[in-house]
Formats: structure tokens, C-alpha cells, sequence
């Protein structure tokens, strides 16, 4: 009836020979992958080595999210970190495109551009006196800034190669689009989802930040340029600026102002990507692109509407722009990396950080390569610090006239001008210290309106990536790009860390929000690694062949044949896939349910409910407030009132027979009260005995305030 045979080709079409089988991996770099060689017993150890890396790493975690075994965690985890660095100790993070650094003295610095520059800088300073930024001396202040650029810009960068790469990528079939451009692009999608899914509606409340940058945001939208906004505490003004389209479009209001946090934070991705890219290579990209549009806590901090948002962007965009300074040579990315190290310190208060961080890095570099770059390029780097100080000039003006209220906010935690300093401020700062450094894998900011409270701010994935990939980097801390890595990490965490009069605070995830771009650039190139150590590590599978022959007579004889092949790779690659999904799921339940149940009242907004009492009553008459301390934000209540004025203060302290507003009142009135001001309940049923109560009731049924009608 029929017969099937089955042979396999070990060496046929597609297969491997022994001597192939042998072959040392290279590594997309295009030199001798030095982990092993397939087959061999060292391969076998490495193999076994890095499956008890991970596992422990992974079981590590798992502890100290139970709190359970936290002394065992901690050396679980250094013991797999360490392992990490042992099996990795001669590989790079990725293949990584080199670029011969230029050298400064073969590009002339065009002095006639650069004399004109300073002194139009100059001229400008006494122009933004008064706090705005003036026609005059913004015209002069960005004449300047393009004379610089033109000064520093050398021939062979522009445009043209951006136009050469476009018409690379097109072909008379259409425009190709690489894998990392569609993962990329997929990052972006997911990043999306999540910081716009429910905007409107979570967070609810406006909280006590939101109502003064609605005010700061209002006074652009008013024609007010002010060059630093002075409302309580005083704020950078970039994040207004970016926002004041979206309030002009959308309407402004609470929704408009998180929409453009959200927009900033979706951007962010492939900013991230094109950092990584460049240190590790475009596998390590892509996975830092994915983590941080899944990441909890730039999620969380996307859809907050607070300026924050800014702060790991512009960290991003200032080491990108050293790097490829460093490794070009050209003084056109001084030029822009002293940009964004300038328009940076409009971002949030917090940033005035980072020039520490870049002399930091710089000295230990020097330390590295024994002063080599810093002797090439000691005019460049000067060039960089001079573009800063330049594009600085409209605030350099506002804290030369108001230090103390430039530097309050950053005073009040360092200093004793709102609350003690401790006695012990060394014990204080190492406990700090440590608590900031926990919040990334044990317990992260309890303030419920940043974090959900006591949670860890990364994910269970990224956190395991980022403790061996920081070990990793501080083992190899000569190597590469890992100093700078490193201090950027060390001193994005120090605004969380030097709260020393606020030690409560330690840690907060809007201050060491910086901090993002260094921990999710080791979390990329960490699993890169981890991907290229077990592709390097495993045997290629063997091509075979299945035949089945079946004959239904002498003239009939069909045969059907298949080629397959086994490869434990695979097994990887779905493992990867599982991971990255787990990760990317584990943020919908976090935030949209946990966050929301941690929010006050279950994210119901009493502030939002009386601005609409207030609109609704408007035509039939006046509407008070009467005000009892911690429960009543007034400047929340105007932010959102849409047929009042938003100018309207009808609140009172107490309510008395025969005194404002009850001796004069007439028509009809609306009172706002505390559930819990009897005294205020009988003072009204005794001016208007027929007058009528109304219970707002929050999520849970309890009564958030009272509306009480009453008419004359």
C-alpha cells in the first residue's frame, strides 16, 4: 500500500560541515567573537554559567518583590551581576559604527562669525532685564546664537548626507524600511497607548503642581513672555512654551496641559533609540526604545503634566551629542551638544546638575586616556561650554537679578530655609544615597500622585537587565563609552540624593527623572549582550530533510519532501518574545488599576465637581466658599471653571450672621461647605430657613462636600 523513508543530510544543501560547525562566530563587528567556540568544553561552562546568571538575577528580583529572603537577594543578585561581567569580561556592548575623531586644528574656527557672536550675546543681556523675553534682545540673542553656528560649522557637515541616506533608503520598487525602523516605530505605537489611553480621565485631579502651571501656561497664551515664571516656588519656562500651542489648539486645561507631557514623553523613544544606536548599536537601540515606551515610570511621568517630562529627554540629547562629538570630532556637535546642555537648564531645576556631570566626566576621562582628548579638543570643549553660557543668557539675566528666587526651590532642600538641617548630615547622605539607589529594584517614591506607592520604578525585566548591566559598566568602567554612562548616572540620581533637609522625600521619581536615560541605555545593552552571548554560545542547529514516498500503484508513485532545521536558538529568541510581552503587559494593570486605587479618593477630583457646581449656578446667582484648612485648592477650583470667571474668589474663612456675604446678600446664593462645618450648616438654616442641602458624593459614597442653596 506504501512505504515512508526518512534520511537525514548533515551536509546537505543548507547544512553545515564539521569543519564549518567549528568556525569561530564573529561578532557583528566584524572580529573573531573571543566567547567561545562552538562545541567546545569552555562553551559548555559559559553556557551553564549564563543560565545561572539569569536565573538567579531573575529569582533575585522575584525575593525582594515578595520581601521575602532580602539578605539572600542582594547576594543573589551581586553574585549573578558579577557572573554577568565574568562570562561578557571580553566582549563589547555591541556592534557600534567607528568614526575617526577629526582633529580641531584642521577646522578653522571662523573668527569674524565668532567676535560678532559675543558681542550680540552681550548686547542682549541688559535687553531681558524685567523678567521677558523683548523683541530686541530676543532678536539679538538668536542672531548671535546662528553666527555661532556658522562659526563652528564645519564643511562636511550639513545636510547632504541626510539627503544622501533618503535617497539610499528609496529604490524605483519604494522606500525600504529597515527592521529597526518598523521596531522602532513599534515602540513608539505601544509608548503611545499608554500615555494617552484614559488621559482625560486618570489622573483626575489636578493636585497642587498642575493649577500653578495652568496659570504659567496661561500667562504665554496671554502674550506674557517671561523668561522664568515666579509663581510659587518659580519655575523654567521651556515646558510652557511647548505646551502653550496645545492649550491654543485643544482649549487650555487640565487635559491640554498632560497632553503635551504625554506628546514629549512618545518623543522621547526614538530619542532614546538614536543615543543607544550610537553607543551600542541598533539591536541595543531598539531594545532601550521598547523598555522605555513600556516603562512604569516614564509612563507615569508622561501623563502627569509636569515639567519634569523634559528633564530625560534633554539628558539624552546632551550625551548623544558628546558622544558623536567625541567620536567625529567635529565642532558642529560641540556646538549642538552645547545647546541642549543650554536650553536643558529651561527644563526643570533639577538639570542644573548636568554641567557637574560633564566636568565629572570629562576628569575622569582624562583619567582614562591620560588627558589625550582634552589636549586635542580643549578649544571645542571651550566652544561647548561657550554655546551654553550663550543660549543661558535670557536666564543667566533673571538669576543675575533674582538669585535667590532662581535658586529657591534647589535652596529649600540643601538648606535650612524651610525645615532644619540634620546633625548628622553624613549619615544622612549615605541613607539617602541608599534609598535612591534601591527605588530602581526594591522600593521606589511613595508619593501616590508620581509612583504607585513603594513600588519599584522599573519593571520586573528592566530591572534585572539594570543591575547587570550596570555591574557590567562599572567593571569595564575604562572601556568604551561606560564612564560616561556611569556619571551621568551618579549625578542625575544626586537632585533625589541631596534633599538633605527633606530626607522624607528620598527618593522622588520627578528629581532623579534623569536618571532614565542612563538606566534604560544599560537595560538596551544588556539584553543585547545577553541575546549575542547565547547566539554565540549555542550550536547551529543542522538542516534535515523528511521524505515520504508513497506509491498507490506501479504507474503512481508520489514523493513529498521538507526541509527543516533544529535550532535551540530559537528557543531564545522565544523566551525574548515572552519577556518583552510579559513586560509590556505588566504596565495596564500597574497603572490603569493599581495607580488609580492609590490616587486620593480613587482618582475622584472634588476640585473638578465644585468648579461645575460653580459654572452650573452662575446664571441663577453668586457662589461662596467656605473654606476649612487642607481640604480646599482655590487655585484648582478656577483652573476649572468654565463659564465663571476664572478670576472668581467668593471664599471666606467663616460664616457669621450680619457679616460679608450674608449681610448684604440678596437673589439667590450657592454655598460650597465641608461635610464637616456644622457651624457654617446652622448659620445658613438660620439665614434661609427653606434653603436646601445637596450631598456631592465621592467613588466610595462619602460625602465630599456640601452645596447649600439658599434664596432672599
Amino acid at each position: 500500500m506504501s512505504e515512508s523513508a526518512r534520511r537525514t543530510e548533515g551536509n546537505g544543501e543548507g547544512g553545515r560541515t564539521p569543519e564549518r560547525a567549528s568556525s569561530e562566530v564573529r561578532s557583528a563587528g566584524g572580529k573573531p567573537n573571543e566567547l567561545v567556540q562552538n562545541g567546545s568544553k569552555g562553551s559548555l561552562l559559559r553556557l551553564m554559567l549564563l543560565v545561572i546568571t539569569v536565573a538567579l538575577a531573575l529569582w533575585a528580583q522575584w525575593a525582594l518583590d515578595q520581601r521575602k529572603h532580602a539578605p539572600w537577594s542582594f547576594v543573589a543578585y551581586a553574585l549573578a551581576a558579577l557572573l554577568f561581567a565574568w562570562v561578557f569580561r571580553a566582549q563589547s556592548w555591541g556592534p557600534r559604527v567607528r568614526r575617526a575623531a577629526g582633529d580641531a586644528a584642521g577646522q578653522a574656527l571662523k573668527w569674524h562669525l565668532l567676535v560678532p557672536a559675543l558681542v550680540l550675546g552681550g548686547l542682549s543681556f541688559p535687553l531681558f532685564e524685567g523678567n521677558r523675553f523683548t523683541p530686541g534682545g530676543t532678536l539679538l540673542w538668536g542672531s548671535g546664537l546662528v553666527l555661532l553656528w556658522l562659526a563652528m560649522r564645519d564643511k562636511a557637515y550639513g545636510g547632504a548626507g541626510l539627503l544622501l541616506r533618503l535617497r539610499a533608503g528609496a529604490s524605483r520598487e519604494g522606500i525600504r524600511v529597515s527592521w529597526t525602523a518598523l521596531a522602532v516605530m513599534g515602540s513608539v505605537l505601544i509608548g503611545a497607548f499608554y500615555r494617552f489611553h484614559l488621559l482625560n480621565e486618570i489622573p483626575r485631579e489636578m493636585g497642587c503642581d498642575l493649577p500653578l502651571i495652568y496659570e504659567d501656561v496661561k500667562l504665554v497664551l496671554e502674550g506674557k513672555y517671561l523668561v522664568f515664571f515666579p509663581i510659587h516656588p518659580g519655575r523654567e519656562g521651556l515646558f510652557f512654551y511647548l505646551a502653550a500651542p496645545f492649550g491654543r489648539a485643544m482649549g487650555l486645561d487640565h487635559y491640554s496641559v498632560k497632553f503635551a507631557s504625554a506628546c514629549i514623553g512618545v518623543a522621547t523613544i526614538p530619542v532614546l533609540y538614536l543615543l543607544v544606536r550610537e553607543l551600542f548599536g541598533r539591536e541595543a537601540g531598539v531594545y532601550s526604545a521598547f523598555f522605555l515606551a513600556v516603562s512604569r515610570w516614564h509612563v507615569i511621568l508622561s501623563r502627569s503634566g509636569l515639567r519634569g517630562i523634559l528633564m530625560p529627554v534633554f539628558v539624552m540629547l546632551v550625551m548623544h551629542g558628546l558622544v558623536r562629538a567625541m567620536r567625529t570630532g567635529r565642532r558642529a556637535w560641540f556646538f549642538w551638544t552645547g545647546c541642549a546642555l543650554g536650553l536643558g537648564m529651561y527644563t526643570y531645576n533639577a538639570f542644573i546638575i548636568m554641567p557637574f556631570a560633564l566636568i565629572g566626566f570629562l576628569a575622569v576621562h582624562a583619567l582614562v586616556d591620560r588627558g589625550r582628548f582634552l589636549r586635542r579638543h580643549w578649544m571645542d570643549l571651550l566652544l561647548l561650554c561657550l554655546v551654553a553660557l550663550f543660549v543661558f543668557i535670557p536666564l543667566g539675566r533673571y538669576a543675575f537679578d533674582e538669585p535667590k528666587m532662581y535658586i529657591y526651590r534647589v535652596a529649600t532642600r540643601i538648606t535650612s530655609l524651610e525645615s532644619q538641617l540634620p546633625t548628622q548630615m553624613p549619615k544622612v547622605l549615605l541613607d539617602n544615597f541608599r534609598r535612591a539607589f534601591l527605588m530602581f529594584n526594591y522600593v521606589g517614591d511613595t508619593v501616590f500622585y508620581s509612583n504607585v506607592p513603594f513600588e519599584r520604578q522599573l519593571g520586573y525585566v528592566s530591572g534585572v537587565l539594570f543591575i547587570l548591566g550596570l555591574v557590567y559598566a562599572i567593571v569595564r568602567w575604562r572601556r568604551e563609552e561606560n564612564a560616561l554612562i556611569i556619571a551621568m548616572l551618579f549625578f542625575t540620581l544626586l537632585p533625589t540624593v541631596l534633599s538633605i533637609a527633606f530626607p522624607q522625600e528620598v527618593p522622588n521619581a520627578t528629581r532623579a527623572s534623569g536618571t532614565l536615560a542612563p538606566v534604560y541605555v544599560l537595560v538596551g545593552g544588556a539584553l543585547a549582550l545577553l541575546r549575542r552571548g547565547f547566539f554565540g554560545l549555542l550550536p547551529e542547529g543542522r538542516h534535515s530533510r523528511v521524505v515520504l514516498g508513497v506509491r498507490v500503484s506501479d504507474t503512481v508513485d508520489h514523493h513529498f519532501a521538507r526541509d527543516f532545521k533544529l535550532d535551540a536558538r530559537y528557543l531564545v529568541l522565544l523566551v525574548l518574545v515572552v519577556l518583552l510581552a510579559s513586560e509590556a503587559r505588566s504596565v495596564y494593570p500597574m497603572y490603569f488599576d493599581r495607580y488609580v486605587e492609590h490616587l486620593t479618593a480613587r482618582n475622584y477630583s472634588i476640585t473638578l465637581d465644585m468648579a461645575r457646581a460653580i459654572d452650573d449656578f452662575t446664571d441663577d446667582g453668586e457662589s461662596y466658599v467656605v473654606v476649612r484648612p487642607y481640604w480646599y485648592d482655590g487655585n484648582a477650583v478656577r483652573a476649572q471653571l468654565r463659564v465663571e470667571e476664572q478670576n472668581w474668589r467668593n471664599e471666606y474663612g467663616t460664616l457669621h450672621r450680619g457679616t460679608p456675604p450674608l449681610n448684604d446678600l440678596e437673589g439667590k446664593a450657592m454655598f460650597l461647605l465641608h461635610p464637616e462645618d456644622g457651624h457654617s450648616m446652622d448659620v445658613l438654616r438660620d439665614v434661609f430657613p427653606r434653603g436646601v442641602a445637596l450631598r456631592h458624593t465621592n467613588y466610595d459614597g462619602d460625602t465630599a462636600f456640601i452645596t447649600f442653596y439658599g434664596e432672599r
